[in-house]
């Protein structure tokens, strides 16, 4: 699986807004820095305590027909407004190919949060506080 940067521009003004959800299904985790000439994916372990995934061992991956499998790729940036794709290499038998991933035939895309403005969700006395200004003191230290 490789990226294909489709192009990069100023990031967008906006809100960036801090999202704790997650699921609990096992899963392949790849980070790429979309800042980076090369933007190489990179596995990382899932770090997540009962997921029950296995850990990637690298390309090639084989998967048996009938397996389910869940990649998730977190792109960062924090220099650009970026528009990419992944294309994924396969071979089956004597058949092969590369399917390009994108969002419904337009590039993803994903923005630096450096020109939005910071928010953070708290909670306090059992109170959830959603969308928070950073700079408030209800913020916790760590965002």
């Amino acid at each position: 699986m490789r990226t294909e940067i489709v192009a990069r521009h100023r990031p967008v003004r906006g809100l960036h807004v801090v999202n704790p959800c997650g699921s609990e299904a096992p899963r392949r985790l790849f980070t790429v820095d979309l800042d980076r000439s090369s933007a190489s994916l990179k596995a990382v372990p899932d770090d997540r305590p009962d997921t029950g995934g296995s850990p990637f061992r690298g390309w090639p991956y084989a998967i048996k027909r009938g397996d389910a499998e869940y990649f998730v790729v977190r792109a960062q940036s924090t220099k650009y407004d970026t528009e990419f794709r992944l294309a994924i290499s396969w071979r089956s038998g004597d058949r092969s190919g590369t399917l390009r991933l994108d969002d419904h035939g337009k590039p993803f895309r994903i923005t630096a949060d450096t020109a939005a403005d910071q928010t953070c969700i708290a909670m306090k006395d059992r109170t959830i506080y959603w969308m928070m200004p950073a700079a408030s003191s209800t913020c916790p230290e760590e965002r």
